[in-house]
């Protein structure tokens, strides 16, 4: 088995996991653990893909990921800030704590 089967099946291992924690999980923490899982599972297929292209050069391909985990983690810093104020204005610790909300 060579190594492109190798990352192949762990990203798609890792994509399983995270949608299975994305869709079974209820508190908010877990939920976006489960979208970094997502987003990780995606980096790796990325990497994957622009390692074994011969269209970008390789040097395309790691500014390339190193600009999408600078935004990832821009994602889950402003993810993690829309938590906390929901937490703080509503009291609301899981997902179906939001059904009460109007507006």
């Amino acid at each position: 088995m060579s190594y492109l089967n190798i990352y192949l099946y762990f990203s798609i291992v890792l994509l399983a996991v995270g949608v299975y924690g994305l869709l079974s999980r209820k508190s908010w923490a877990k939920v976006l653990i489960s979208l970094e899982i997502i987003v990780f599972s995606a980096l790796v297929l990325l990497a994957l893909v622009l390692l074994y292209s011969n269209y970008l050069g390789i040097y395309v391909g790691q500014t390339f990921l190193i600009l999408l985990i600078f935004l990832d983690s821009s994602m889950t810093g402003i993810l993690l800030a829309c938590i906390l104020l929901v937490y703080r204005r509503f009291r609301a610790r899981s997902i179906d704590d939001m059904s009460r909300l109007r507006g």
